[in-house]
Formats: structure tokens, C-alpha cells, sequence
């Protein structure tokens, strides 16, 4: 497998999937499994914790009305050197009848052992119910980092729909549950925005961008605990503090300060982040002279000598 050393933000952690397989030809499937675990030496005994889980929608692709939301079951799990990892396989399943039938979300907890040198992968197959068709087992290689400071390495990966490739990191929030519109403006021609999302109990998604037609750039900050699955972030407040990212140390964001700034349509823009890296995440961001403001993720993290929360910021490619 191969290791990365993380320095600063860790800039898109993950690998996506879009694998060719023997699939139905009727029906198809966006999005589908993913896993996060974390591993260190005192606060694990050394195993991999954390969680599996999916977010998927199953539709028809031929027949019928193409986009039609189909009951399925979607099976998840986890591989180390081509052998079942033991309690990682789990099933998630929508019914017929069902107002949310086709769509998919769920997540368990998980506990597996590797070595540094040992293959792991993530594994999918989809049921598509009543239907004879299916999407055979497919299985995608996991990333591994080292992350700063504890020594800590961490492995995960995710199953991506073909649309999902071509989702600017700004409009993510839009499509995970939780979704919430913090801040949308339109000053001097630049329309600028800060949505909040909430993808598990676990987790928080902040995403930020400044555009003028085509122009622009923004991105997403992904607050997730180091071990994954453990935490309860409070819900996100805003205040007027814009500059205090830049202002407040030591910021555990490690790295370039501002993470994205500039000019866009002849405005200037400043988007930027801190975290003490335990109990506080934020985001604060100017546009022109009429737009700005700090919102602020309260972070808790009880049990196994509380590791703290990684801030991991995804640019947009635009």
C-alpha cells in the first residue's frame, strides 16, 4: 500500500471509484459505500477504528422512466489482502413502497488489524430487489496516511457516482443531509455563499465560494474526528470575527494562511480557516467591503483520550 506523509491540510484524503464490473444494464446506482478508520498505537492497541458505511441512490438507467428511484440492497466491506476483514460486512436496503425506496444512507462501526505493508480495499455489490439484476462485488484500493503529530495513520476510501466526479467541492454541502445556507450574497457583481452540511452525527461540512460567471474559486473544509465516528459537533453559529482565522494562534490548519484568496471580477476575496484542533473549528471569509463574518463549529469528543478533529480543505477545480 502505499503510505503518504500529511503535511498541513491534507488536500483531497481519499481515493473515489468508478470501476467497471459485470452491472445491470436496467438500473444503476450513484454514489454507494465508503469507510474511515484511524489507527494509533496508545489510543487503539494498534487497530484500525472506525466506521463503513453507504449514501446512495439506486434508479433506473434503460426501461421505464430513466432517474426512477428502485428498491435495492447495497452490501459493503472490507478487505486485507483479499480476505474478508472480520465484522466489517454490512447490508442496507430500501423498500418498495417506501417515500425515501432508492435512496440509501447508513453506517456501522468497525474494528480491523493490517500491517504497513498489507493491501486493504473497500468492497460494493448492489441488489437491485425483485429485479434478477445486480452489480457484482467490485472492490477499490484504500488511501493510507500518516497524519502529524500522534503518528496516527488512517485509511479510507469511498465509491463515487459518475456525477460525483465532476461536483465542484462548493456545491457538495448542497447534496449531503443537513444542508444549510449560512450566507448567500451578491455585491459588486460577485456572488458569494457559505453552506453547512452534516453527512453523520460525526461530522461537519462547510462549503465557501466567490463567483462572477465562469470566475471564481472557493471550496469545502471537511471537520471530521480523528477517530472516526467519535464526536458530537454542536451545530454552527456565525458572528462578525472575519479576520480572527488569520489573527488567532497557534492554528492547527497548518499551512498557506489564507486557504484561498484573490481577485474575482475585480473584487477581493478571503476565505480562511482555524481550529485549536479539540474543541472549536471555523471559517471566516470577506468579500468586497459589504460581506464577511466567522462561523464557528463547537467540537466535543469524549472517551479514548479525546484525539481531537482533522480540518481538511478540498479546493474547487474552477
Amino acid at each position: 500500500m502505499k503510505k503518504l506523509l500529511a503535511v498541513g491540510v491534507v488536500v483531497v484524503l481519499g481515493q473515489l471509484g468508478t470501476p467497471a464490473a459485470q452491472a445491470s444494464s436496467s438500473y444503476t446506482t450513484q454514489g454507494g459505500c465508503y469507510f474511515e478508520s484511524y489507527s494509533q498505537e496508545e489510543l487503539t492497541n494498534g487497530d484500525q477504528v472506525g466506521v463503513i458505511g453507504v449514501n446512495a441512490t439506486t434508479t433506473v438507467r434503460g426501461s421505464g422512466i430513466p432517474g426512477t428511484r428502485v428498491p435495492a440492497t447495497v452490501s459493503c466491506k472490507i478487505t486485507v489482502n483479499g480476505i474478508d476483514a472480520p465484522g466489517s460486512t454490512f447490508s442496507y436496503s430500501s423498500s418498495a413502497g417506501d417515500p425515501t425506496v432508492g435512496v440509501l444512507v447508513g453506517q456501522n462501526q468497525i474494528s480491523y488489524t493490517r500491517a504497513q505493508e498489507d493491501q486493504v480495499r473497500l468492497c460494493q455489490e448492489v441488489v437491485y430487489d425483485g429485479t434478477g439484476e445486480s452489480d457484482d462485488w467490485t472492490c477499490i484500493s484504500a488511501f493510507a496516511v500518516t497524519l502529524p503529530g500522534d503518528g496516527g495513520t488512517r485509511d479510507g476510501a469511498r465509491f463515487a457516482g459518475l456525477d460525483d466526479e465532476f461536483v465542484m467541492a462548493s456545491d457538495r454541502c448542497k447534496r449531503e443531509p443537513g444542508y444549510t445556507q449560512v450566507s448567500d450574497n451578491t455585491t459588486q457583481g460577485v456572488h458569494s455563499w457559505v453552506h453547512t452540511a452534516s453527512p453523520s452525527s460525526s461530522e461537519i461540512q462547510v462549503c465557501f465560494r466567490a463567483e462572477s460567471g465562469s470566475a471564481g474559486a472557493g471550496g469545502r473544509l471537511d471537520i471530521t474526528p480523528v477517530i472516526p465516528g467519535l464526536g458530537s459537533p454542536g451545530v454552527p453559529t456565525t458572528d462578525a470575527f472575519a479576520t480572527s482565522c488569520s489573527t488567532t494562534s497557534p492554528n492547527a490548519v497548518v499551512g498557506s494562511h489564507p486557504l484561498s484568496s484573490g481577485v474575482v471580477a475585480g473584487v477581493p476575496y478571503s476565505f480562511d480557516a482555524y481550529s485549536d484542533g479539540s474543541s472549536t473549528a471555523w471559517l471566516c471569509w470577506q468579500v468586497g467591503s459589504s460581506v464577511s463574518g466567522r462561523l464557528v463549529a463547537p467540537l466535543t469528543q469524549p472517551g479514548l483520550g479525546s484525539p481531537g478533529y482533522v480540518v481538511t480543505f478540498y479546493p474547487d477545480s474552477l
